[in-house]
């Protein structure tokens, strides 16, 4: 993986988290519990890890 792909990946990432977040806290206690969906920016990392380690396996 390139070193450019990887940091538009990692800002990605970045903004993804934190319109997540923004959409949790516009939502709480209307919707749904703030905290279930800010668990949305950990499961996309989580996702992206499992994926990574997946490649390096081959």
């Amino acid at each position: 993986m390139t070193r450019a792909r990887l940091l538009l990946t990692i800002a990605a990432v970045i903004v993804v988290g934190a319109a997540t977040i923004a959409l949790a806290y516009a939502v709480s206690g209307d919707v749904q519990p703030g905290w279930m969906a800010a668990l949305g920016p950990l499961l996309l990392i989580a996702t992206l890890v499992a994926h990574w380690q997946g490649r390096k396996g081959k």
